[in-house]
């Protein structure tokens, strides 16, 4: 285990210089990876009594409930994207021309 942690951290810190030696990589990058990483760790420190107290089918429940309100949030979001496609091959025209990809 230890091991494998190392080696991750290794290759991390190494795609950190070469993505900052071809100029990928900026301080706006480097802040938010930073916040990212701080929110993951407090999130999991702080879920770890609560995870502790849950059964197994609590946790399975909370998951599958987590991933369905994710799935229709992402679809929703595409929800323009969905309407236009469906327009469009209901229309008998399946060009994507006219739809903006962004």
């Amino acid at each position: 285990m230890a091991t494998k942690s190392v080696g991750s951290f290794v290759t991390d810190v190494v795609k950190i210089a070469v993505f900052t030696g071809l100029g990928v990589f900026s301080g706006k990058t480097l802040a938010f990876g930073l916040a990212t990483g701080f929110g993951a760790a407090l999130s999991t420190l702080a879920a770890k009594p609560w995870l502790e107290r849950m059964s197994g089918r609590q946790f399975r429940t909370a998951v599958v409930a987590l991933m369905a309100v994710s799935g229709a949030l992402m679809i929703w979001k595409q929800h323009e994207l969905i309407i236009a496609l469906y327009h469009q091959f209901a229309s008998g025209l399946p060009s994507l021309s006219g739809i903006a990809w962004d």
